[in-house]
């Protein structure tokens, strides 16, 4: 059984940069072992501030940022997980080729406001994310 925490580059935009920050930690944790991490474990668990967001197209505007409320508030779950980076970076076989994840039917976590219930701060209209995540495999 192995464990890995780690912290992805913060943004929206910085897609790419986190797609480079899993090929970095899977490069440097392999040469720790004496075989390639992915092949050399029963059971991985990868937990993380991956930093991947919800993006509808036009992530940082104060109507997508509106728009990602107003799902959250309609229980509209699935919509967001389908706009999910991560979830979309996985079906493209970019990152995390073989891991998986329990269903998401739940809000997302990622900036809301301490003691409120399911209110969201906006900062720089960053949409409500499933930022930090387990992922197992």
């Amino acid at each position: 059984v192995c464990f890995v925490v780690s912290h992805f580059a913060a943004r929206a935009a910085r897609l790419n940069k986190r797609q480079k920050n899993y090929v970095e930690s899977v490069s440097h944790l392999s040469s720790h072992v004496k075989h390639q991490l992915l092949h050399s474990y029963d059971h991985i668990f990868w937990m993380v501030d991956f930093n991947y967001r919800v993006d509808l197209g036009s992530h940082g505007t104060p109507s997508e940022f509106q728009r990602v409320n107003a799902l959250i508030k309609q229980g509209q779950y699935d919509s967001l997980v389908r706009c999910d980076q991560l979830r979309q970076q996985m079906q493209l076989g970019s990152v995390f080729y073989g891991f998986s994840e329990g269903e998401i039917s739940f809000a997302p976590t990622y900036r809301m406001v301490a003691g409120e219930s399911k209110e969201y701060g906006n900062k720089r209209n960053q949409n409500p994310s499933y930022c930090d995540r387990v992922r197992n495999r």
